[in-house]
């Protein structure tokens, strides 16, 4: 049994970190094109920062971090509704899933208790 959770916990952990790493390479990118921070730029800002602990913590405590993931990809999913310019609803539902994903795998793994 143990044998068939070992690829899921990769995938979730994939999933939590992969687009934390992208995001802060477009948060590098922008800082270096932009001469300033925007009040959108800090909450998207803010957002990564939480997404990146709660994808890290998920690895050592994986309902809490599982919980902590789920929470903040809701809340990125919110700035992203409130600062995007077109299509905010397939942009809001799109971009934080795979930290949703993530967290409801670290969630649903640590119920299973392997």
């Amino acid at each position: 049994m143990t044998e068939r959770i070992g690829p899921l916990r990769w995938l979730a952990r994939l999933l939590g970190v992969a687009p934390a790493v992208f995001s802060w390479f477009m948060v590098i990118g922008y800082a270096i094109t932009e001469p300033g921070l925007s009040g959108e730029g800090a909450a998207v800002l803010g957002s990564v920062i939480l997404l990146t602990l709660a994808a890290l913590a998920a690895w050592r405590w994986e309902f809490a971090g599982g919980i902590a993931e789920i929470a903040v990809a809701v809340g990125f999913a919110v700035v992203v509704y409130v600062t995007a310019g077109r299509n905010e609803l397939i942009v809001a539902t799109l971009l934080p899933s795979p930290w949703f994903v993530s967290g409801a795998l670290f969630v649903w793994l640590s119920r299973r208790g392997v």
